[in-house]
């Protein structure tokens, strides 16, 4: 279990539509996890991980997205 409610998720942002994530995130006893400091974007952060763990994320985003393009999101 986390403690997210000192974290900041603010997004879409000017000029590339990035999010960025700010705040701090502590663990269920208080101890600190991460400062993300003056932000972290997710563009930059997200293709940096092994290409392995982004194949798990975008698995599990996949059902998500067949379910809003059902509901008639556009491509």
């Amino acid at each position: 279990m986390f403690d997210l409610s000192q974290v900041v998720i603010t997004g879409p942002v000017a000029p590339n539509n990035d999010w960025i994530i700010t705040g701090i995130a502590y663990d269920m006893f208080g101890n600190l996890l991460v400062d993300f400091g003056e932000g972290v974007s997710l563009y930059q952060w997200f293709p940096a991980q092994p290409v392995e763990w982004q194949y798990d994320i975008v698995q599990r985003f996949v059902p998500s997205m067949i379910i809003s393009l059902q509901n008639g999101a556009q491509l």
